[in-house]
């Protein structure tokens, strides 16, 4: 439902896009649209000790707007949004339940939406902008099947991979600053902290024992972590160029049950550090 609800968002985002030069915008200071390209770092680690590590570039295409909603003489009251759509595929360093090594593939697709709310103060040319916002990101994480090499079996043996289903719901407290040089260009920045109150992590699970099957499925809730987010760019005319960075951190889950068995979702981290190119309407 999640999923359907960013694609309806962003469908409407282009919709707009579409008509733009008919229209008029009124309060919308900016409305744009853009592919980007991320370089990707996953890590899962248990008392410092790393398990899972992953690396690659990941794939989006999005649209977001930024709309002036007050003005008073102290300065505006802005909401801004933003939806997105991101996938690729990886390289996974991990192991398997019994410590063995794993060299294999995951593949990632998910959506994310943003929403914030913003206080601007003009200061001549430039705009300095404090925002607090909530957010939403969902994916799937598909690991691959994987052929590893065990050393009590005299032929290599196949590890079957497994999806998760990620979801979180996270708070970002930032500033945003904006500069115009002229009538064309425009320099832009923003950074802050981001926080993810809420995170699952589900897995169904079918695990061969010496003793029995076990079946079901799993829900993990890792701790929240702070974080940061950052922006740099700039903008001329109808094009914008930004080079970003995104973090994302969680502590380690509690630990849960299916049947004698217990899982925890490890201390994870990750880094997002793209580059996104956009066309803009407004």
């Amino acid at each position: 439902m999640t999923t359907r609800l960013v694609l309806v968002m962003m469908c409407a985002l282009w919709g707009l896009a579409g008509t733009a030069g008919a229209m008029d915008f009124g309060g919308v200071r900016e409305f744009y649209a853009y592919p980007s390209l991320q370089y990707f770092t996953w890590e899962e680690s248990i008392d410092g000790r790393r398990l899972v590590y992953e690396q690659g570039v990941l794939y989006s295409a999005g649209a977001a707007v930024a709309v002036d909603l007050l003005q008073t003489a102290a300065g505006v009251l802005t909401l801004r949004g933003k939806g997105e759509l991101f996938g690729g595929v990886v390289d996974y360093d991990g192991q398997t339940q019994q410590g063995l090594p794993v060299n294999t593939e995951v593949s990632y697709v998910g959506t994310r939406a943003e929403g914030a709310v913003g206080w601007a103060v003009p200061l001549a040319r430039s705009r300095l902008e404090p925002f607090a916002g909530l957010g939403y990101r969902g994916w799937l994480r598909n690991i691959h099947d994987a052929t590893i090499t065990d050393p009590s079996r005299s032929a290599p043996v196949q590890s079957l991979g497994y999806t998760e289903h990620w979801d979180s719901a996270y708070t970002k407290l930032g500033v945003a600053v904006s500069y115009r040089l002229d009538q064309a260009w425009r320099l832009f920045a923003e950074a802050g902290g981001k926080y993810p109150f809420y995170n699952a992590n589900s897995i169904h699970l079918e695990i061969e024992t010496e003793l029995q099957t076990v079946t079901g499925t799993l829900v993990v809730k890792p701790e929240p972590r702070w974080s940061a987010f950052a922006e740099l760019g700039a903008r001329y005319r109808h094009v914008r160029l930004a080079l970003f960075y995104e973090g994302y951190r969680v502590g380690q889950s509690p630990v849960r049950h299916i049947g004698p068995l217990e899982f925890v979702q490890p201390q994870s981290k990750e880094d997002l550090v793209g580059i996104s190119l956009a066309w803009c309407f407004q």
